[in-house]
């Protein structure tokens, strides 16, 4: 039904746009304009109307009764140009300016520019007027003394004085008091001396203190390093009488153990036969100090047959 209305129209438009091209002769070339009361062009007006398709479509619909469309009649009436030219010919007069829409939501703020470069600098102004006489300033601090005047000429002699009186006769050097004063002195010394003694002892305490502790410790490492020595060698035989290597592996793995737990400790172990007899073998734990043996330790070991 829409499409029947939309048909309708257009061919009622067409009928009056040809009449309007018919009344054209070919020799007078002046483009005839359909002009709508609201300035839209026809094919504007079709669209509004229901009409679907384009501008091409909707020309080629409009035929009339000798089966030529409104664009044909046109060309032959003198108009140059393809069917979308001669669709915007079409156009209405410009209409009356609207009302005044109403008035539309603020929008949102934008972000601040950039700051501008300081301008250039300005002319030097005018000298101001004068101003007015300021406050009487305070007082200054009162300056230093002056120097010395020159030294004035000598002065007339003065008349002799009145003799004096007779002073109090001194008293002759007493040894007694020097001697007196030299026992004070030897006896501050010596106590002074004493004091020195007694620091000196008592740092030597503390010295014998902390070397006794220090011995104590030593002791107490190489107690413990004796004890693996031992488990480590225990129910151990021997087999060459003549080799006294035969336990080295044993032996610096033992050292490099003794150097990690026991930190500035030097150990030894060697292997001895001397005064035992061919069957035996000692291995004996050294700790030494000072290029001397602190202490050691042995254990025997079997020979094996």
């Amino acid at each position: 039904m829409k499409k029947l209305l939309v048909i309708l129209g257009a061919m009622s438009l067409a009928t009056t746009v040809s009449i309007s091209a018919v009344a054209c002769t070919p020799k007078v070339k002046e483009e005839k304009r359909i002009i709508s009361k609201d300035g839209e062009s026809a094919y504007e007006i079709a669209v509004k109307k229901g009409f679907e398709g384009t501008e091409d479509q909707w020309l080629e619909s409009l035929v009339g009764r000798e089966g030529k469309s409104v664009y044909d009649i046109a060309k032959e009436n003198g108009f140059k140009g393809t069917p979308s030219d001669w669709l915007k010919t079409l156009i209405g007069e410009k209409g009356d300016k609207g009302e005044k829409g109403d008035k539309g939501d603020q929008g949102v703020a934008g972000k601040d520019g950039t700051n501008g470069k300081d301008g250039a600098k300005g002319d030097k102004g005018e000298k101001g007027d004068k101003g007015d006489k300021g406050v009487a300033g305070k007082d200054g601090t009162n300056g230093k003394d002056g120097k010395d005047g020159a030294k004035g000429e000598k002065g007339d002699k003065g008349e002799k004085g009145d003799k004096g009186d007779k002073g109090v006769a001194g008293k002759d050097a007493n040894l007694e008091d020097v001697k007196k004063l030299f026992d004070e002195l030897i006896k501050k010394q010596e106590e002074e001396v004493k004091l020195l003694k007694e620091k000196l002892a008592n740092l030597e305490k503390e010295n014998s203190k902390i070397n006794n502790e220090l011995l104590e410790q030593r002791k107490a490492k190489f107690n413990a390093a004796s004890k693996i020595f031992k488990e480590k060698f225990n129910g151990l035989k021997f087999h060459s009488k003549k080799d006294f290597n035969e336990f080295r592996d044993i032996i610096d793995k033992l050292i490099e153990e003794f150097k990690e737990k026991f930190m500035g400790l030097n150990f030894q172990i060697r292997e001895e036969n001397t005064e035992l007899p061919g069957e035996q073998k000692r291995i004996r734990l050294i700790l030494w100090k000072d290029g001397v043996w602190d202490q050691s330790d042995s254990i025997i070991l079997n020979f094996e047959h």
